[in-house]
């Protein structure tokens, strides 16, 4: 969509459209990124960034679980300190829990305005989404 104008209740104009910055964590297929950006960027009215690809998050895996702790992916996605967002979101592509809950599909942090989601299905239903978006 890049500089597109949409009119929405958001905003009428790119100077006042939000800007959020997506990370991608760990292997993140690219056109699954893409996808994303774009959908966000119609839905939403904002302006989309893909930031730099962090490592898998072996440092938040738990061995008895079998899943990553979402709020050590949180505090290392805000860490790089990055400026002239709204907002940043981190993606990825495993399952994820917090101690209260058995799983969780992300997980926010409103303050420091940064969230992580994750979608363990995504690999099995790429294919899906990419053909979706291809026959709009």
């Amino acid at each position: 969509m890049g500089n597109t104008i949409i009119k929405t209740n958001y905003a009428s104009n790119t100077s006042m459209r939000k800007k959020i910055c997506i990370i991608p964590i760990g292997a993140i297929d690219k056109e699954i990124l893409q996808y994303t950006q774009k959908e966000l960027e119609d839905k939403f009215n904002v302006i989309i960034d893909v930031g730099r690809q962090l490592e898998e998050p072996t440092y938040a895996y738990h061995k008895y679980k079998k899943q990553h702790h979402s709020t050590k992916i949180l505090k290392r996605i805000h860490k790089p300190g990055l400026t002239g967002y709204d907002r940043i979101l981190g993606i990825v592509v495993v399952d994820l829990y917090v101690p209260e809950r058995t799983f969780v599909f992300g997980e926010a942090d409103r303050k420091k305005k940064v969230a992580v989601i994750a979608k363990r299905s995504w690999k099995r239903k790429k294919h899906l989404i990419i053909k979706r978006n291809y026959q709009k």
